[in-house]
């Protein structure tokens, strides 16, 4: 049989037309309400041997990357089944040659690490550090930028280590950083609003008391931000500090882990994450050394095991509410959004767009128990990837919706 040579040549075009990318949806892994991530219990189990400086990221299916350090500079990456117990490590796989850092996740399904490198010319002491970049298309697979991102100011002392980013409001965000080490020793914020292409410093004194490093943040339901840090003055270890993320209540140490509880000495470099299933842990390095840490082995504090599954109307029953069906999806005008609620409960349904705008607020009141649709119609919105975000007092879920015309 012959084929049409320009025919075959059109319906190739088609299927290898660019597709829009998705941008990563990693907000529901790094939302916390402010009850959660607050009471966790230690298990002294390595999660990873001979390693320290922990990291996670979401990849472009939704996969929880855990990145460390071990042997070297150069980041191990993992995957997880268990919704964080234990990981496997990728093999094959091109990692930065930094371990540890914060991600940007782009608009266009791309994702950002800035991470620390020593600057080229500086003495052993005192350090001196700026922050560069790798992108990443699947957030596994890693390319170094070019250029510098952020280089701290020279007179306070500054080394820019321990780099942490969060988003402030679609392409601003901030990242924190280990300071002023000689002298006051703590945390301090630059600022971005491209995306963490270029940056600008923010704060000129430690948002958080001098001897309080190693930060990561998360956000809060509430719309506020807490910060997770390693806690150099006495009581040691990892703390959490609540605030609107450049201002934070430092009247009061919450103590999460401290030094020397559950068999372990010295505790650093918090990473704080909420797996689908519910679960909040917290991984961090252990030491038996202050300075300079000698990283022995990666633990977890976890809170108490979920237990959510993956069906609905269980779902329903255990918590006060959950995002159901979203029929159709794709859809061309209008779908069908189901809500299931366990128990009578204020309800908020929102619809972002790709760049985290609001395009429409869906439902906003008390939802009694029982199963609720809310209809949404599209007329009059652009094609494109939209998410719908379901939030209450408790809960806080985002689901992927994709409108085509």
């Amino acid at each position: 049989m012959r084929v049409n040579r320009h025919v075959l040549c059109w319906v190739t075009a088609v299927h290898c037309m660019a597709v829009p990318a998705l941008a990563v949806n990693w907000r529901p892994y790094f939302t916390l309400s402010p009850n959660e991530g607050r009471a966790l219990v230690t298990d002294c189990t390595a999660i990873i041997q001979n390693a320290g400086v922990p990291s996670l990221n979401i990849s472009i299916n939704e996969q929880v990357i855990f990145g460390w350090g071990a042997n070297g500079p150069i980041r191990h990456e993992g995957v997880t089944t268990d919704n964080g117990r234990s990981f496997v490590e990728l093999l094959d796989v091109q990692p930065p040659d930094q371990a540890d850092g914060g991600f940007i996740y782009l608009p266009d399904g791309r994702t950002r690490f800035l991470v620390e490198e020593p600057l080229p010319d500086r003495p052993p002491d005192p350090r001196k550090s700026r922050i560069i970049s790798w992108i990443s298309e699947d957030g596994i697979n890693w390319t170094r930028e070019d250029g510098v991102r952020y280089q701290p100011g020279l007179a306070d002392d500054s080394i820019s280590s321990v780099p942490a980013v969060l988003q402030v409001a679609d392409s601003v965000w901030r990242l924190y950083y280990v300071a002023d080490f000689y002298r006051t020793n703590g945390t301090r914020t630059a600022i971005s609003t491209d995306w963490g292409v270029t940056w600008a410093a923010e704060s000129i004194v430690n948002v958080l008391r001098n001897g309080d490093v190693d930060p990561y943040a998360v956000h809060l339901t509430t719309g506020g931000v807490r910060i997770y840090y390693r806690r150099m003055q006495p009581p040691g270890g990892i703390a959490y500090a609540d605030g609107d993320g450049l201002v934070f209540d430092t009247t009061v140490i919450h103590m999460l882990i401290r030094d020397g509880a559950a068999l372990t000495a010295f505790k650093l470099d918090p990473a704080v994450i909420r797996f689908p299933n519910g679960d909040v842990a917290c991984y961090m390095g252990i030491s038996n050394s202050n300075y300079p840490p000698v990283m022995e082995k990666i633990i977890a504090a976890r809170s108490p095991a979920s237990h959510i599954t993956g069906d609905r109307a269980a779902l329903a029953l255990l918590s006060p509410c959950a995002l159901g069906e979203i029929l159709p999806n794709p859809f061309n005008a209008t779908t069908r959004i189901v809500v299931e609620v366990g128990e009578t409960a204020p309800i908020d349904l929102r619809l972002y767009d790709l760049l985290g705008r609001q395009v429409a607020i869906l439902f906003e009141g008390v939802l009694e128990t029982g199963r609720h649709t809310v209809v949404f119609d599209g007329n009059g919105k652009p094609s494109g990837v939209y998410f719908c975000c379901l939030r209450s007092r408790t809960v806080t879920q985002t689901r992927k919706m994709l409108l085509l015309r």
